[in-house]
């Protein structure tokens, strides 16, 4: 396949650029733009951030937008190139302001969906609030082709779906066992509501046992006057110390109100650390070995927390089970959709 295939890529994702390297928020970004480099020639479309972003990438060429001239002028650009085709990474009014303009001229797009954007709406908005998606939703998947990670996720459309994944062979070498003198909690994620990471915050404190917890992220800087007994880490850029965090905590909580297919749940699974969910996520579970669903209260989060301490061993080489995702898949299939080998 020649670089010279065009593909632009229009992203919520706010971008800061230095002058001379841009940095965003998500590594799933950047294993998109710069993985699919290798394939296309890749032009962006997103957010302008005044603040520095933790995760560094390269890119060829970014249309960061800041104004309404800026948006315009990106308008411009992008339907100049020739030879193109058109990703949108999920449907926000970003993304849907430049569909409305750019679906003028080019159809057939393709839009990747990633979450659920009517449960977010609903959880960060509130119901009243859900119409907005629906009706981007409804108008950007009428026109375009859907990509997406759950069957959920198109309300009955037709659909291509991946299995988004961030792991490579460093997941699976140098396992190390974990101490299981008293639960040790992780979280990995952003700090944000929809995450649920206040809730799990609650719950935790509620639960008459020792517990260590220790959350790796970004996001509310409101969330750290609620912290004291819970060891905050800064944001983790860096594989091998990703893995270290994994390694020594032995149960790894996942507390969103909405997923589709978290890439944090198979990176536990990966280092052989069970999972714990709540009822609003349990259709991720699928055929995953390892991952246990508990009601968003402290007494249930307590007893599935015990239940899985008490019989780790034993769940551990359910987890072994587990045949995951990888990163070189995911690029691939990607690659293999955008240019109609997959349909």
């Amino acid at each position: 396949m020649s670089t010279s295939e065009k593909l632009v890529i229009i992203t919520n994702e706010r971008i800061f650029f230095d002058g001379a390297d841009y940095f965003c928020d998500n590594i799933d970004i950047k294993t998109i733009l710069e993985s699919l480099s290798n394939k296309f020639e890749i032009i962006t479309c997103c957010r302008s951030s005044k603040k520095t972003r933790p995760v560094k990438f390269s890119a060829n060429k970014v249309f960061i937008v800041n104004s309404i001239l800026k948006f315009i002028k990106s308008i411009f650009n992008v339907i100049a190139i020739k030879n193109k085709k058109i990703i949108y990474i999920s449907i926000h009014p970003f993304s849907f302001s430049f569909f409305l303009v750019l679906s003028l001229f080019k159809k057939n797009s393709f839009v990747y969906l990633r979450s659920n954007g009517f449960k977010e709406y609903e959880v960060i908005l509130g119901k009243q609030w859900v119409w907005i998606y629906a009706i981007m939703f409804k108008i950007v998947t009428y026109y375009s082709r859907i990509i997406s990670c759950h069957d959920s996720l198109a309300k009955g459309k037709k659909q291509i779906f991946l299995n988004p994944s961030e792991l490579d062979k460093n997941w699976f070498v140098e396992l190390k066992d974990p101490k299981l003198d008293v639960p040790e909690l992780l979280y990995v994620g952003r700090l944000k509501v929809e995450k649920g990471i206040y809730s799990l915050i609650e719950m935790v404190k509620n639960i008459e046992a020792k517990i260590k917890f220790t959350i790796v992220g970004l996001g509310d800087d409101l969330l750290l006057d609620k912290l004291g007994f819970i060891e905050l880490i800064p944001f983790v850029n860096k594989k091998h110390d990703l893995i270290n965090y994994y390694d020594n905590h032995n149960i790894v909580v996942l507390p969103s109100y909405t997923e589709a297919h978290p890439k944090v749940v198979d990176e536990a699974l990966a280092r052989l650390r069970p999972v714990v969910i709540f009822d609003e996520i349990s259709h991720i579970v699928g055929n995953r070995k390892g991952v246990f669903v508990a009601n968003r209260n402290s007494d249930s989060l307590k007893k599935t927390i015990f239940y899985i301490m008490e019989n780790y061993k034993e769940i551990q080489e359910m987890i072994k089970k587990n045949n995951l995702p990888t990163k070189e898949k995911f690029i691939d299939d990607l690659t293999k959709i955008i240019s109609n080998e997959i349909i």
